[in-house]
This record gives structure tokens, C-alpha cells and sequence, in this order.
């Protein structure tokens, strides 16, 4: 492999950081987080079901949160700008996490991080808490 650019790799790694640190908060408490970034917020209705994601800004990525019918994030997406990008985050979750071949992704105790591509132009990574508790 290449010599990684470490900002990119720094940049990848708090990225990371600031989608761990949304799962599980409520969306009041995510929306205050990145109050200083371009939010999006956007709600789905259909029939009975209410569905609200939070898009937030990065310089080469979108965050985009997950929440649950009690306004409590469960999942992230990492939307990545240029594809070429995923290197630093295999890189960095490799020497980070554990490699689960059976479900496709890393893990430890409280994340489950998939790369995701998709046919009609998603790339990037889907990241789910392990647990329902909510922090405190």
C-alpha cells in the first residue's frame, strides 16, 4: 500500500468520531452538537409512520442520522464525496476494530460499520449502535 496522507487519515478519524458521538442522542441533542455546520433536516410521512433524519455538512462528507419513533438516533450514514476516500476509512477501521467476515464489517462493543455501495450512487459507510441505551 501507498503512503495515506495522515490529514486524511485525521480527517477520517474524526469523522468517524462525530458519527459514534450522535447514536443514541436525542435529536434535540444532535441538532445543538453541530450547530456551527449546515443542517438538513428532513422528515418522512407515510400512512402512520414518521421518519426524520438530520443531514450534517462536512467538508467531504454528509453525516446523515437516523432516528427512531422516539426521536433517538440508531444509525448513521457517512456519505463520501469522492469514492476514492474509502482507503483512509478501510485503513483506519482496520487498525482500529475487528473485521467480522460473516457480517462485512468492523466491530467493537458499542459499533457495527459497514461500507455500503449502492447501484444508483451511494458510497459511503453505515455505522449502528450495538446497544439502545442512550447516553447520558
Amino acid at each position: 500500500m501507498t503512503d495515506l496522507d495522515k490529514n486524511k487519515l485525521a480527517d477520517c478519524a474524526w469523522q468517524l468520531s462525530m458519527a459514534y458521538s450522535a447514536i443514541n442522542l436525542p435529536g434535540e441533542t444532535v441538532s445543538t452538537m453541530f450547530r456551527d455546520r449546515e443542517l438538513a433536516e428532513i422528515n418522512y410521512m407515510h400512512n402512520e409512520t414518521k421518519e426524520t433524519n438530520l443531514e450534517i455538512s462536512f467538508d467531504t462528507t454528509t453525516l446523515t442520522c437516523l432516528f427512531d419513533e422516539n426521536d433517538i438516533c440508531d444509525g448513521v450514514f457517512l456519505f463520501l464525496e469522492d469514492k476514492e476516500d474509502i482507503v483512509y476509512y478501510v485503513h483506519y477501521c482496520s487498525e482500529i476494530y475487528q473485521y467480522n467476515n460473516m457480517l462485512g464489517g468492523w466491530m467493537n462493543k458499542d459499533y457495527f460499520i459497514q461500507i455500503r455501495n449502492k447501484p444508483k450512487g451511494f458510497f459511503g459507510l453505515m455505522i449502528h449502535g450495538m446497544s439502545n441505551k442512550k447516553k447520558e
